[in-house]
């Protein structure tokens, strides 16, 4: 089965609201709580730990803004 998330077509969609060289992110369409969002990276890795160390920094730059842009 195909990553839908890997996508060119979904990661350059008007649903994307923030991104950076690492990252992009959108609100959820079924969310768990208000405000929801997903957090995704543009590389398809299967667990956290198969990031790579350049990938972390970026991650918490768009963590932050997305936590500016629910508020």
């Amino acid at each position: 089965m195909s990553c839908p998330y890997c996508n060119p077509e979904y990661q350059d969609s008007d649903r994307i609201v923030l991104k950076n060289e690492y990252w992009f992110a959108n609100f959820d369409n079924h969310p768990v709580s208000k405000g929801h969002m997903k957090i995704i990276p543009f590389r398809h890795v299967a667990m956290f730990t198969e990031l790579m160390d350049e990938e972390l920094i970026p991650l918490v730059s768009i963590m932050n803004n997305s936590k500016k842009l629910i508020k």
